[in-house]
């Protein structure tokens, strides 16, 4: 879904936002924010800014759960973004923001990769309905008639030449 923001973006810049794409990136960003937090705790930097990198990685971590979350309860459903978010705020809570964070890189990297293979699958199928022809030469009482694949019925003989894409499952006839 394009927001009014995403929209009005588009037309300035000509830049596609494509959700898919800013997902990946704020997945990218958390698992940047979680070596930067760790970093900075290593390295004994001032509390604000270790906490200031933890709530951006919290951020861009959780967004797109917390939007899946908005659109759930609207519905009156409980989705697993709903508990993986409040393990999130318990781990914060808990003062554990990096385990919280590591959490949330998961789920989101988790969900990045579903949508990916998801789009697989939609193309892979796509392409196979594409290879599906149009009719199909069938023989009925010695006349030879072109048939949308949906008209052959049981005990059609269906005719193939070379490279032709067959329609329907069956025997072999000679």
């Amino acid at each position: 879904m394009t927001s009014m923001g995403q929209a009005a973006y588009k037309k300035r810049s000509g830049v596609q936002l494509d959700d898919s794409v800013v997902e990946a990136l704020f997945v990218a960003l958390t698992l940047a924010g979680l070596i930067v937090g760790a970093m900075l705790e290593q390295l004994g930097a001032a509390p604000r800014f270790v906490l200031a990198v933890h709530l951006a990685t919290y951020g861009f971590g959780g967004y797109y759960a917390l939007r899946a979350v908005i659109a759930a309860v609207r519905e009156r459903r409980i989705e697993v973004d709903l508990l993986m978010l409040l393990a999130a705020a318990g781990a914060a809570y808990v003062g554990e923001w990096t385990e919280g964070g590591i959490l949330l890189f998961l789920f989101a990297l988790s969900n990045v990769l579903q949508h990916y293979a998801m789009q697989r699958t939609h193309n892979a199928i796509a392409a196979l309905m594409q290879l599906r022809p149009e009719t199909v030469e069938v023989r009925r009482g010695g006349q030879l008639l072109s048939l949308a694949p949906d008209v052959v019925a049981i005990g059609d003989i269906l005719v193939l030449r070379p490279g032709d894409r067959c329609a329907r499952w069956g025997d072999r006839a000679r």
